[in-house]
């Protein structure tokens, strides 16, 4: 008896088995494995090629790739989860690949391509575009000196790195000032070498350039009184923001399409226009002076986030895992913009997270399920007016921005400095032309006030 159930109870579990072990054996892999791109950014000339693969993703699924910006870099899908990306003009460029296998899919981001002009030329300039190979200063007086790229193509110093040396510091140092211009100071008579390197870590590109500078000491007016006549005598303090203020705007901006010398400028300033300056609205909210878009008369960002100063935090403090809010007034003349993004420029643990958006059914998103608020691209948790953004606008309408926002502890900007190898800060922006925003159109003129960031 107890074998005749011994045998049932055997015979029962042998059949169990048949059928569970087949059905765990067949089970398919999901295209949504945790796949991710073989790398994460490349600098790129133009012309230059590169291959790229999809790592991680499961057997037999099908690869569709794609490039924000066609204009910029180009991409063709190879053999499996390979393509290979071609670099057409200066500017920058996200690839996206939808990994599909049957009715699954999944779509891998985070690559970042930014392409520079193929270098041909390479001059040393003043900054009137003249070539300058030699120049007399006096001590404590300044001097602009530029690396001309490619005779100032229009896009030339997109993405372009140059590096200023001196050949003695202690008769002229030089600083930095863009992407391809840098002030001489004359420190103390003699001669000094300044030396301009563009693309210094390209085995094939680089190129140097110098200009001799002879500093002459500056001859003593015994009659001078230094304490009324000399500004060094008496500086002026530099105006120090209140406590638990990052950021204030201290004048209006405004940016207009086409170049204009000082006469022609509403603000009597020349300006290069964002027609042909890449950076002429990226974080335009932040320019912190009356100018408009010339670059060579300024370059200054709002405060890195991750290490920003103020009359508090004089060293420097690392925002990141505190809450801060940012106030401002945006509006534009011209063609109606359909999109309006307003952003933040780290690129983990989220991909460049929005803020804010202007666009139709924007307003609703705070109200609307998790699932339909993931799709406004990557954005962070924030608070207070919209929330996440308010309807597309109009030309003359104002648009404001009044919320509070948290940066991850661990967030951090992928892309890096090719002359330091050092990952640039993380600041908020305006993007200047992805996905249309905020198009390069002659009818289009931006207005940006009362932008503040506090904490």
């Amino acid at each position: 008896m107890r074998s005749g159930k011994m045998f049932k109870a055997i015979t029962s579990f042998a059949l169990v088995a048949a059928m569970v072990v087949p059905a765990i054996a067949v089970s398919p892999a999901t295209a949504d494995a945790k796949a991710k791109f073989s790398a994460s950014s490349a600098l790129l000339a133009t012309g230059q090629k590169k291959s790229v693969s999809v790592k991680g993703a499961a057997k037999k699924s099908t690869f569709s790739w794609k490039s924000s910006n066609k204009k910029v870099a180009t991409i063709k899908k190879g053999k499996k989860s390979k393509a290979t990306i071609t670099a057409k003009a200066a500017g920058t460029a996200k690839i996206t690949c939808v990994v599909k296998k049957g009715k699954k899919k999944s779509t891998v981001s985070g690559l970042t391509i930014k392409v520079r002009q193929k270098i041909t030329s390479f001059a040393m300039q003043n900054k009137d575009s003249k070539a300058c190979t030699s120049q007399t200063i006096k001590t404590g007086e300044k001097f602009e000196l530029k690396g001309a790229i490619n005779n100032n193509k229009s896009g030339s110093t997109t993405n372009q790195t140059v590096k200023w040396t001196s050949s003695d510091t202690k008769i002229a140092k030089v600083t930095k000032k863009n992407s391809n211009s840098a002030t001489v100071t004359g420190v103390s008579a003699g001669t000094a070498t300044i030396t301009a390197k563009v693309a210094p870590k390209s085995k094939t590109e680089s190129k140097e350039v110098t200009c001799k500078i002879t500093v002459s000491k500056e001859k003593e007016d015994p009659k001078k009184d230094d304490k009324k006549d000399d500004p060094k005598a008496t500086p002026t303090p530099a105006p120090l923001l209140p406590a638990g203020t990052l950021y204030k705007q201290k004048y209006n901006v405004t940016r207009w399409y086409n170049p204009a010398t000082a006469a022609q400028s509403p603000t009597k300033h020349s300006h290069d226009g964002y027609k042909n300056n890449n950076f002429a609205i990226w974080m335009v909210g932040f320019f912190d002076n009356q100018y408009s878009t010339d670059e060579e008369a300024y370059r200054a960002y709002g405060p890195d986030l991750k290490n920003a100063s103020n009359a508090q935090y004089k060293d420097g403090h690392d925002f990141r895992g505190e809450e801060l809010r940012v106030k401002g007034d945006f509006s534009y003349e011209g063609t109606n913009q359909k999109t309006i993004l307003f952003q933040i420029n780290y690129t983990k643990p989220l991909d460049y997270p929005i803020l804010y958006k202007w666009e139709d059914g924007s307003s609703k998103l705070d109200k609307a399920p998790q699932a339909e608020r993931n799709n406004v691209k990557n954005n962070i948790k924030a608070s207070g007016y919209g929330k996440y953004g308010a309807e597309s606008l109009k030309p003359g309408e104002t648009g404001k921005l009044d919320i509070n926002f948290t940066i991850p502890k661990d967030a951090i900007n992928g892309d890096k400095d090719e002359a330091t190898g050092e990952n640039y800060g993380i600041y908020l922006y305006f993007p200047n032309r992805p996905d249309g925003v905020l198009a390069y159109r002659g009818d289009n003129t931006f207005h940006f006030k009362n932008f503040s960031i506090t904490y």
